[in-house]
């Protein structure tokens, strides 16, 4: 019995020692692709689509330009419902709003969180309203100029 339990020990503990010498760099390598790629990577190793957004360069008074960080949003395939838009009023021009969102905010195409991002505006960043506003998914957005919607929310008077 002290002989099988020697033979066993043995293969066993080359066995584990073999899988683990394999599996440590496989799974560090993985890791290491992913920190450093700078493409999201889902768990089975499968690049995520993903829109890339050039940044824009801040136009603030107080700081000096610099860049903002570029947005990965996740693109899934899910069905999503249409969303309901109430109609606004003529719209009348209003001058002088600043962006308050540290991150940049999304200028999109459509006054809806699924609408493509068109560009990206600084923190601090003055923008021009055309005074055109709606109510969609439960969230105020305004008209920017030159074209695009933001949400209200993240501007300042």
């Amino acid at each position: 019995m002290q002989r099988w339990d020697r033979w066993l020990r043995g293969r066993l503990g080359l066995g584990i020692g073999v899988i683990g010498t394999a599996t440590v760099p496989i799974f560090g390598i993985f890791v290491l692709r992913f920190l450093f790629s700078g493409v999201p990577v889902d768990l089975s190793g499968t690049v995520v689509p993903s829109v890339v957004i050039s940044p824009v360069v801040s136009q603030s008074k107080s700081s000096p330009a610099q860049p903002v960080p570029t947005v990965l949003p996740r693109i899934t395939q899910t069905a999503t419902p249409t969303p309901t838009l109430t109609p606004s009023p003529t719209p009348t021009p209003v001058l002088g709003r600043t962006v308050n969102a540290t991150l940049g905010l999304n200028v999109r195409t459509e006054p809806t969180v699924q609408a493509p991002v068109v560009r990206v505006l600084a923190f601090e960043t003055e923008v021009r309203l055309t005074g055109a506003q709606q109510t969609s998914e439960g969230l105020l957005w305004v008209k920017v100029e030159p074209a695009g919607w933001v949400q209200a929310r993240y501007l300042d008077p």
